[in-house]
């Protein structure tokens, strides 16, 4: 999938952003992938990102943040270095 004004495994950790984590491998993820991707107008002023969770540059992004995805298609902001974590999609 090939969003407009999203960055895909950048080599250096973002500070500021919109972060989602994608397992190609999970129904989840590939789910909230598409709910992202329908929903990222409403983050025009941010940088986006999208990492690929069997990345060497999701890795490096990982143990930054110490942040540890289960292949639920996590989505996190970051402000000034911090990670917050903003949802995930669940089997509701």
């Amino acid at each position: 999938m090939n969003l407009p004004n999203v960055t895909y495994n950048p080599s250096e950790p973002p500070i500021n952003g919109i972060v989602f984590i994608h397992a190609t491998w999970s129904g989840y993820s590939v789910l909230g992938l598409q709910r992202f991707s329908n929903s990222i107008k409403e983050y025009k002023d941010f940088p986006l990102y999208i990492y690929d969770i069997d990345s060497l540059e999701y890795s490096l992004f990982a143990e930054k943040y110490t942040i540890r995805s289960h292949g639920y298609g996590e989505l996190y902001r970051l402000e000034n270095g911090v990670a917050e974590f903003m949802s995930k999609v669940e089997n509701n």
